[in-house]
């Protein structure tokens, strides 16, 4: 797996697929081999400086945070939601899914750590 990050675009890519996030709030699953865009999905909140995403190890759900500390953990296959979470008061820095997807962990700049899960 290959990470870029900056202050505008986060970039994580999973052969033969990629996901995106930007100025524009939205995340876009890509097709790698027909350079295509798969699926587009708005983020609640404003704003691109708490952008963050990540899949799960098995690449099955896809995790994005927003700007207004807002979570949202999509099935990639269906493409359908599976959690919208209200995890933080401030921008959402960071995720990270436990090896099986049944936990997941969020920061922000509220200082604050959270653990999401059965």
């Amino acid at each position: 797996m290959l990470l870029l990050s900056t202050n505008f675009f986060r970039f994580e890519i999973r052969a033969p697929r990629d996901v995106s996030c930007g100025v524009w709030v939205q995340v876009k699953l890509w097709d790698l081999r027909k350079l295509k865009n798969l699926h587009t999905l708005a983020l609640p909140g404003t704003g691109a400086s708490g952008l963050c995403v990540t899949f799960d190890h098995s690449g099955s759900f896809l995790a994005a945070g927003s700007g207004n500390g807002q979570v949202v953990v999509q099935a990639v296959k269906e493409w359908s939601p599976v959690s919208e979470l209200k995890a933080h008061s401030k921008e959402c820095t960071g995720l990270a899914f436990n090896f099986d997807a049944t936990a997941l962990a969020t920061c922000s700049l509220d200082r604050t750590v959270k653990l999401w899960g059965k």
